[in-house]
């Protein structure tokens, strides 16, 4: 149950990071965090931890999530039975990809 949680609060954090910093630095605020070191590492860090999670810890995602699914049957019709570890380490990779990508993107003033 650790590992869920853990993904969780740092899906949480990514995204409370994500959506608070611009709204309170405002545009070029945002911009000059991402083209600084520290920001930038401290805006992809939750991403970046949740994808290793989900990678590393992918057994025990697997069985909360078949847990959760005895529990909560109307869930089935999302994930049949619950996903498999395989599916979580993807999503890990995903979550690896996004990170690389903003990495990317940002030099480039895309983002």
């Amino acid at each position: 149950m650790r590992a869920w949680w853990v993904f969780w609060a740092t899906v949480v954090l990514g995204a409370v990071l994500w959506i608070a910093v611009p709204l309170v630095a405002g545009r070029e605020g945002f911009r000059s965090l991402l083209g600084q070191p520290l920001g930038l590492a401290l805006l992809v860090a939750p991403i970046a931890a949740a994808g290793v999670n989900l990678i590393v810890l992918r057994e025990s995602h697997e069985v909360v999530c078949r847990i959760e699914v005895q529990r909560h049957r109307s869930l089935r019709a999302v994930v049949g039975r619950g996903y498999s570890a395989r599916t979580f380490a993807a999503t890990g990779v995903v979550l690896l990809a996004v990170v690389v990508i903003i990495l990317a993107a940002v030099p480039t003033g895309r983002l």
